[in-house]
């Protein structure tokens, strides 16, 4: 957050992502801004992942707060937008709880503490007031995993990936998990 901090007066809205499983059909901050900090959901509740749930979350924070936070959808760490203010809070605020959980579970704890259960945990703790959950395929970030509704997925003449609206999902992430990977990977290399 040194270079955010930088460019404050240059910043209107900032997105951080994933690289790698990250596709771009579009400008991500055309569509307009609701709330300070806009997450983007899975298709998976936390409980019946063992990875985010019963791994990452309960290995963190413990069996009783996974089961607490285990019925709502995972919001992936992968991809967030946000105001400047709504950036630094959320990575103020992150930041703190990866060193908050450290330092009761141990740096090397297995399982580490990540990004991800400390995404959630702040989430659905209500921790970023100012927010708002995009469903994949209502935003501007579609994230695939879970084979996210991929029966119903919709794409235009030019292969881009709809939203549920007829609009184009700006950014598609984890598209390498996906049923269309070919699809999206021809994209990539274009």
């Amino acid at each position: 957050n040194f270079l955010l901090k930088l460019d404050r007066n240059e910043v209107n809205r900032v997105l951080i992502t994933d690289v790698r499983d990250v596709i771009f059909q579009d400008d991500p901050f055309k569509h307009e801004k609701i709330e300070e900090l806009e997450f983007f959901l899975e298709n998976e509740k936390i409980g019946n992942d063992h990875c985010n749930g019963e791994w990452w979350i309960g290995g963190t924070y413990g069996m009783q707060v996974l089961n607490t936070i285990s019925n709502n959808i995972i919001s992936c760490a992968g991809t967030t937008i946000g105001t400047y203010d709504g950036m630094m809070h959320y990575l103020n605020s992150i930041i703190q709880e990866i060193y908050r959980m450290e330092s009761m579970v141990g740096k090397h704890a297995n399982p580490p503490v990540v990004d991800q259960a400390c995404h959630n945990y702040l989430i659905y703790n209500n921790k970023f007031i100012d927010s708002i959950r995009f469903y994949t395929k209502s935003g501007p970030v579609a994230t695939l995993s879970f084979n996210a509704g991929e029966n119903d997925i919709k794409f235009d003449e030019n292969d881009n990936m709809l939203n549920d609206d007829g609009s184009i999902v700006a950014v598609v992430h984890q598209w390498d998990r996906s049923v269309y990977k070919d699809k999206f990977y021809n994209k990539s290399i274009t």
